[in-house]
């Protein structure tokens, strides 16, 4: 099912599943997804939607209109009917967009056809969920550039430069990235899980979404 899903769709998925299993329930549904995209405020499907329509704010509906399982764990989660097909049509309003992978505005589209709790979460919220699939089928998504890998650059001090040394190659430090929701020092605030998802075939595959462990908010995914 996730061949043509972007990196970045992949972790709005690994998300949804690390929500339902934090709230207690032993399923993902579509109320999940709709919470894996809130998780990243940098995607362009959150322009789509109205402010105040906060992950926290929707968190709080779902566990209202759910309510708590208890504990579960990675193994107890499945994908909803309702979830598995708007991942479906995910891809496939892809190929109707000529687009060359599924990213998160997909997910959203599919998710929105589908209906289920998601729908009902935002209506209660006050959203217009027509307007925002209208929104959502207008809204372009850019393919998201992989951090550069190149190493610090040596550079010469300039003799010229009073705050410079003549004699010396110096080695220029780069600060240390930070969490963009929380701005926490990801050197020590990163963090990650293993989630399995299905293809295609139904075989069984490992993805590793990493995320901010302070505000829980997804920073990219990858296959095991």
């Amino acid at each position: 099912m996730f061949e043509r899903y972007s990196d970045h769709a992949q972790s709005i998925v690994a998300v949804a599943g690390e929500e339902a299993r934090q709230l207690g329930h032993h399923h993902i549904g579509t109320e999940h997804l709709l919470l894996g995209l809130l998780s990243d405020r940098r995607n362009p499907v959150t322009r789509a939607l109205p402010t105040g329509t906060s992950v926290q704010v929707v968190r709080r509906k779902v566990a209202e209109a759910v309510g708590s399982n208890g504990t579960a764990t990675d193994d107890d989660l499945t994908f909803t009917p309702r979830a598995k097909r708007a991942l479906e049509r995910a891809s496939r309003f892809s190929l109707q967009r000529h687009d060359d992978e599924v990213g998160t505005v997909h997910v959203l589209l599919g998710v929105l056809d589908v209906e289920g709790r998601a729908g009902q979460v935002l209506r209660g919220l006050g959203v217009d969920v027509t307007r925002l699939r209208e929104a959502a089928e207008q809204t372009t998504e850019q393919p998201r550039r992989a951090p550069s890998t190149r190493p610090t650059a040596l550079v010469q001090d300039d003799p010229s430069d009073p705050a410079g040394s003549a004699s010396s190659v110096s080695q220029r430090r780069q600060p240390s990235p930070r969490c963009s929701e929380c701005g926490s020092v990801l050197d020590t605030a990163l963090a990650f899980r293993v989630l399995a998802g299905h293809d295609e075939e139904g075989k069984e595959r490992d993805f590793v979404v990493v995320y901010c462990a302070t505000c829980g908010s997804s920073i990219g995914a990858t296959p095991a």
